[in-house]
């Protein structure tokens, strides 16, 4: 029979303290998860928004910069293909002065 006030012997208290301690970490630590997951969500829809603004309002700027890129890029693959390379000979050692 239980009595109300101190028939609970300590094993049988520490067990319901257990497991009421497990089950306000579980609630704590899913509130965490969910504010994190809500936050997560929030910071990936602002960086959305931010590259949606800044795009259109450097629309032009990057398309000349993509272009700008590209020529050099070309120019580089141009310089490198038509310009004369140093072709290698014998080799000739230095000679020491006076020798």
């Amino acid at each position: 029979m239980l009595v109300i006030g101190g028939g609970l012997d300590s094993q049988v208290r520490s067990a319901l303290a257990s497991r009421f301690h497990s089950w306000q970490l579980f609630r704590m630590a899913r509130t965490i998860i969910l504010y994190a997951l809500a936050l997560a969500a929030a910071v990936a829809a602002l960086q959305w928004l931010e590259y949606r603004y800044l795009s259109r309002l450097f629309s032009t700027e990057i398309y000349v910069a993509l272009i700008a890129a590209a020529f050099a890029a070309l120019g580089m693959w141009a310089g490198l293909r038509l310009t004369a390379r140093l072709r290698s000979g014998d080799f000739k050692p230095n000679r020491p002065f006076g020798r």
